[in-house]
């Protein structure tokens, strides 16, 4: 599969917007109904692909989120010249933990997930975003995508306390750390949990070891797949990391926003995007268009924990995935293929006596 819009065609988006959009394949024609995401990253830069952030048009909602790098300021990412310089390879999303080495990283992550805007590749144009219209609020924790600082898990755990009570129903979090040091940041991923909030994290892969939050039991873990179908070659998780992975998602060849577009002229990055900062952002908008599609009066009466919603999204996109193209000893352990957003929507919700909770998420600090 190739092209600059192979990961629209894998993942199959089309048919789940079409059923919740009156049959058309456009994402501006659904009718979200409270359904809102929480996209925790180094925040969000103005850009055409967004509508214009600061104006009333744009479903970016920055008026809605948190900055908890400079507090009181809104969660708009620093200018270009000030947050990092752009390492263009497949590693650009790792960064020096002592500088801000990962430049507009929040944008390029956003744009895919909901951006509005037409790539031309020759004769071919794909779409940017998958969910354009999709209301999203952009948190601002970070300047670096590596966890490994106490006050950048302060603000992650702040983020999604907040994105919780502010009724946001999916947060997504291209972010992570093989190491987790903070207990905070796992008593708001149970506060999460337990309120039924659904949130998607990176497994990181550029090492052998899945990250957290990514790795935490009660998010949902996203691995990286390429446009072979096969998994992204940049870290080979072990068998004990596998069971981590919950699905495996577009994570090479993405298409994205370029952040300093006012300075370059280029509204979109020559150098296409990599790793599963990218994957997430795919798994995010199948568990939005899931939650639309059954609704939430349909929902509350399948499942009157906030986690059996959790783990009913899990088995529908675990059950809904299609296989890799790897050979058998290859194949993940526990099961899980690639992402198929259709497949997934289309799965009849799970009677909520077949689903278990899962342990604490703060009890699983290592």
């Amino acid at each position: 599969m190739t092209g600059p819009d192979w990961n629209f065609h894998s993942t199959d988006i089309a048919g789940a917007i079409q059923r919740i959009s009156g049959g058309r394949v456009d994402p501006r024609a659904i009718d979200w109904r409270g359904v809102r995401v929480a996209h925790i990253d180094t925040g969000v830069r103005d850009h055409p692909v967004f509508s214009g952030i600061t104006g009333s048009n744009s479903w970016v909602k920055v008026s809605a989120g948190v900055n908890y790098m400079e507090p009181g300021e809104p969660p708009v990412e620093p200018p270009h010249d000030q947050s990092g310089t752009l390492i263009d390879d497949a590693m650009d999303w790792i960064s020096d933990l002592s500088d801000k080495g990962v430049d507009g990283h929040g944008t390029r992550t956003l744009s895919v997930l909901c951006g509005e805007g037409k790539y031309k590749m020759g004769t071919r144009k794909s779409r940017v975003g998958l969910l354009p219209g999709l209301p999203v609020v952009p948190y601002r924790v970070t300047d670096t995508v590596l966890l490994a600082q106490r006050t950048v898990l302060i603000n992650i755990a702040k983020a999604i306390t907040h994105a919780v009570d502010a009724d946001c129903k999916v947060i997504s979090m291209s972010l992570g750390f093989p190491i987790m040091r903070s207990k905070a940041v796992g008593k708001a991923i149970d506060y999460a949990y337990e309120a039924g909030v659904i949130v998607v994290a990176a497994g990181g892969q550029f090492i052998d070891k899945v990250t957290y939050p990514g790795k935490f039991n009660r998010t949902i873990g996203v691995g990286g797949h390429t446009p072979a179908r096969k998994i992204w070659h940049l870290g080979h998780y072990s068998k004990t990391m596998q069971r981590f992975v919950d699905v495996w998602a577009p994570s090479t060849d993405i298409i994205r926003a370029n952040p300093g577009w006012q300075e370059d002229g280029r509204l979109y990055d020559d150098v296409a995007g990599e790793g599963t900062s990218y994957g997430t952002v795919h798994v995010t908008a199948a568990a939005a268009l899931w939650l639309r599609y059954h609704g939430e009066n349909k929902l509350a009466a399948h499942y009157p924990k906030g986690w059996q919603r959790v783990e009913a999204f899990r088995k529908a996109l675990r059950d809904g995935s299609v296989p890799l193209v790897e050979p058998r000893n290859r194949q993940p352990v526990n099961g899980t293929g690639r992402l198929n957003i259709d497949a997934t929507q289309k799965k009849k919700l799970t009677p909520r006596a077949s689903l278990a909770i899962r342990p604490k998420a703060e009890t699983q600090i290592v």
